[in-house]
């Protein structure tokens, strides 16, 4: 019985899918028992293998890298790597569905009229379970969608904080939280306090296109007792004002940025203060950012929830970053990674539900966890809040080297000391 209601006047096009579980238990008793009677007249017809389970991804059409990455762990689910560190890679299949392949079908999200198909197009494809990847506001009209249907569904990329308030019954994130992110952040302030920098003092730097974060930013800064002696909207004051606004008193230049020109204008900035000082990067348009430093240019560090460089280092992320390279012929990327795993874990949840009915497989994803020995990601695993956030997801501080960007914090992680 699915926990979300339907009034009855209103259509009904999910009805197949609500009851799609239903059937296929019934299905797989039929083929039982036809089985069981095979073998009492001595026939030894084989047993097929039971039907493809459907989930789907719904993302921007042409977004190659959240493609890949789901499609990669489909086809970890169906074929055997029996050295392959992740769940459900050594067996042909969904072993808790008796081996049942796993199909993924792709939603185009790109536009409103896009998304107005989602419904019709999940209910038409039987999908059990939807991969998500977009921005907040596309991941909320999908999760509208997927509730009023009875669909779990896992966002794989988005991080918005306001996703997670909204209290829905279906909705699970498996990448970290602004919160987290800007946690990672100030952590790193607050060892750099203790180490070198007994009192700091903020600059803040905003580009208008991360207002969730630079509430968190000033929320922090406040906990924390950090005294912010200038915040400046980058779009409206030059990079030598505001280096000038900088140089008065701040010793921490926190910039936040929704754009790569964000992001590019806070480094100006730094680049023109007096002494060094270093620039601390939150918010996706420095998650983007690429290349290695040059002779006099601003320490840059920044909050990821990916790390490049920690693939090269880690067991897990560097075996499925290379069987990514030998299947699409590029680097894996933060999305492709992060759908990547957001994919598997839908999966390992509808295998251990043991049922491809949706309700059962929340159920699972509810109670489940994954260790951080079996997620490619630098998190502690996947284990899932009571708002659908995944707990143990993180973030890491990274800096900017000649060698490009190299893990700074937290130090368990760290490759390099902080170059402060």
């Amino acid at each position: 019985m699915p926990v979300a209601s339907v009034p009855e006047e209103r259509p009904s096009p999910e009805a197949p899918l609500r009851h799609f579980g239903r059937q296929r238990r019934v299905g797989l008793l039929l083929a039982g028992l036809l089985v069981t009677l095979g073998a009492c007249d001595g026939r030894p017809d084989p047993v097929a293998p039971p039907g493809p389970v459907t989930i789907a991804l719904a993302a921007p059409a042409g977004d190659a890298d959240v493609a890949n990455g789901a499609r990669l762990a489909v086809d970890v689910v169906n074929e055997a790597h029996p050295d392959l560190p992740v769940p459900l890679a050594t067996e042909l299949g969904l072993p808790g569905l008796g081996g049942a392949p796993l199909r993924l079908t792709v939603v185009d999200t790109s536009s409103s009229a896009a998304l107005a198909k989602v419904p019709g197009t999940l209910t038409a494809q039987r999908a059990v379970g939807v991969v998500c990847a977009g921005s907040a506001a596309t991941v909320a009209s999908v999760s509208a969608q997927t509730e009023w249907l009875g669909l779990p569904l896992l966002d794989a990329v988005n991080s918005a904080d306001t996703l997670t308030d909204l209290g829905q019954e279906w909705y699970f994130r498996t990448a970290p939280s602004d919160r987290m992110l800007v946690d990672a952040a100030f952590a790193l302030l607050r060892h750099q306090q203790l180490a070198r920098t007994p009192e700091v003092k903020l600059a803040v730097l905003h580009d208008g296109r991360a207002d969730g974060l630079l509430a968190l930013v000033r929320q922090l800064a406040g906990a924390a007792g950090y005294p912010t002696v200038a915040e400046v909207d980058i779009r409206t004051a030059s990079a030598q004002s505001i280096a000038a606004s900088v140089d008065a008193e701040a010793n921490v230049l926190v910039a936040v940025a929704g754009t790569k020109d964000g992001a590019t204008a806070a480094t100006k900035v730094a680049a023109r203060t007096r002494e060094s000082v270093p620039v601390l990067g939150i918010g996706p348009a420095f998650a983007g950012l690429t290349g290695g430093a040059s002779d006099g240019s601003p320490v840059l560090l920044r909050a990821v929830g990916w790390s490049a460089e920690y693939v090269t280092r880690n067991p897990v992320a560097s075996a499925v970053a290379s069987l990514y390279r030998k299947r699409f012929g590029s680097a894996m990327t933060a999305a492709a990674a992060e759908t990547f795993t957001a994919t598997l874990t839908l999966a390992v949840a509808l295998s251990g539900a043991g049922d491809a009915d949706p309700t059962a497989i929340r159920a699972t994803l509810r109670q489940m966890w994954l260790p951080a020995t079996q997620v490619m990601l630098p998190w502690n695993g996947v284990r899932f809040d009571a708002t659908g956030q995944n707990m143990l997801a993180g973030g890491v501080v990274e800096a900017r080297t000649q060698a490009g960007f190299r893990i700074v914090y937290p130090r368990e992680l760290a490759t390099v000391a902080v170059p402060w």
